[in-house]
């Protein structure tokens, strides 16, 4: 499958919901080190790269994506007792394609719009719990992989709740880190 094909669910999305979005192509990052050393151009935006993690509980029943600032730490014993679990651990390689339609490397918020089309009969609500920093209101735009990890999407914070709502997917934003 070629980048285009994996990013153009994403795009059809923006373009459905008539969001406005840059696209920064880069080499490939798997790692926020390799997001510090690529020094991604935004062009003179103002752009706050998010780094995204896949995680489950205990107990294999719940999962969630947590979205955060790059260079924000991820406590996940903190973030665990703020949603009220006994502790969160990262999914599998395995859960991550199940539920999201997605290989490690690309994962975001954004790879609702993948494993939406993959779905044909819908988007299975409450699957995945979409967990966001909400410092990401403070930044004029934030950027995440469409399901790609060789580009980055350039988003106003404003829009993520429209992209949510339009996947009535189960989604919180809370401080993170």
């Amino acid at each position: 499958m070629s980048n285009n094909d994996v990013r153009k669910p994403v795009f059809d999305m923006l373009d459905l919901l008539g969001l406005e979005y840059g696209l920064l192509e880069h080499p490939a990052v798997f790692t926020q080190e390799d997001s510090e050393l690529r020094g991604i151009d935004s062009e003179g935006l103002s752009v706050t790269i998010y780094k995204n993690l896949f995680l489950r509980n205990k107990k294999k029943t719940a999962y969630y994506l947590i979205s955060l600032p790059l260079e924000k730490r991820a406590d996940l014993k903190t973030i665990a007792k703020m949603l009220g679990k006994e502790r969160l651990s990262f999914a599998s390689e395995s859960d991550l394609y199940e539920r999201l339609h997605i290989r490690p490397g690309s994962v975001s918020f954004l790879n609702i719009a993948g494993a939406a089309a993959a779905n044909p009969d819908g988007w299975e609500k409450g699957s995945v719990k979409f967990i966001i920093d909400k410092e990401a209101f403070t930044h004029e735009h934030i950027g995440v992989h469409p399901n790609d990890n060789t580009a980055t999407v350039l988003l106003a914070p404003k829009d993520i709740h429209k992209i949510f709502e339009h996947y009535k997917a189960d989604q919180v934003f809370m401080e993170l880190g």
